[in-house]
């Protein structure tokens, strides 16, 4: 979970499309199971081998999977497409147009 939090930090940076408020979140997801799971940790060390486990595995994956699927979702987030404005638009077709009529004209 350490790592993820670590490649989150430098993700966003390289990837400013990732809103502030979708980072937070996933950290805070990441948080709490960091500290769901230390303390099912604690609980099982202060029990004795021979009781029952505090927690199996498939606990662990019922509270890694929301997290690892949302950290793949954000983390693979696209950058959003960036529309030339109109004008842009206009002026290089009016460019084209005065090219062509140009070499129309060597043409003759």
């Amino acid at each position: 979970m350490k790592r993820w939090s670590d490649t989150l930090d430098d993700a966003t940076a390289a990837k400013p499309w990732i809103l502030e408020e979708e980072k937070k979140d996933l950290l805070s997801k990441i948080t709490d199971m960091n500290k769901w799971l230390e303390g099912k940790i604690t609980e099982q060390a202060a029990k004795k081998l021979s009781e029952d486990p505090v927690f199996n595995g498939k606990e662990v994956e019922s509270k890694f999977k929301p997290v690892q699927k949302l950290y793949k979702k954000t983390m693979g987030k696209k950058a959003p497409k960036v529309d030339k404005p109109k004008e842009e638009e206009n002026k290089e077709d009016e460019k084209k147009d005065e090219e062509k009529k140009s070499e129309d004209k060597k043409d003759d």
